[in-house]
């Protein structure tokens, strides 16, 4: 199902990344969680795995680490997302 992936903090480095997104066979980044989305890009990809029947994923919340936030390359900001 799906696994709500602490960062461990400090999750900005590329090394760190690399290590997340090949941990499990589909990761995302949200800005809060599959259940409690808090912008409107983040809850379109919850909707569109589910859509699509994706129900096992890690999903990172980069609400809760600034740096992770930042290591997404375009400040953490999706369409839609201040």
């Amino acid at each position: 199902g799906v696994r709500a992936a602490g960062s461990g903090g400090g999750g900005g480095s590329a090394e760190q990344l690399d290590a997340m997104v090949k941990k499990d066979k589909v990761v995302v980044f949200l800005k809060g969680t599959p259940e409690q989305p808090q912008c409107g890009f983040s809850n379109a990809v919850v909707q569109i795995l589910r859509l699509h029947g994706v129900r096992d994923y890690a999903a990172y919340n980069v609400l809760d680490d600034p740096q992770l936030r930042q290591g997404q390359g375009r400040g953490g900001r999706g369409p839609g997302c201040r």
